[in-house]
């Protein structure tokens, strides 16, 4: 992000292509830390952290079954997503709530926009 903005400040000119990827990782992760902060309760800030920890285990699952491999030392996707759900379970407003309902970042960042 340095990177681009010393570019930024020393050409007057934003590059469409090149940084847009590094653009919109950091607004992705700055929105999603947003987000997770921003719950509120203790058991709202630890059911948003579980389900990030879904999504980026369903992510990891897809690679995994994509490569078709573990590495050594992985967690078996079933006994990660089983663990999500037992967390989940000891949070009594949230225990029939969907784990896999994340929002999309860009509803993140509207949201984040009206503050």
């Amino acid at each position: 992000m340095r990177a681009l903005k010393v570019f930024v400040e020393t050409t007057s000119q934003i590059p469409l292509m090149a940084h847009y990827p590094i653009i919109r990782t950091v607004v992705e992760s700055c929105a999603t830390g947003f987000w997770l902060l921003d719950g509120g309760t203790k058991q709202k800030v630890t059911w948003n952290s579980i389900r990030a920890a879904w999504a980026s285990q369903e992510n990891a699952d897809t690679f995994a079954r994509a490569v078709r491999r573990r590495g050594p030392g992985s967690t078996a996707p079933s006994t990660a997503l089983s663990r999500l759900k037992e967390l989940q379970a000891q949070l009594p407003a949230y225990r029939t709530h969907q784990i896999s309902a994340l929002p999309k970042i860009s509803a993140i960042v509207e949201r984040l926009d009206q503050k």
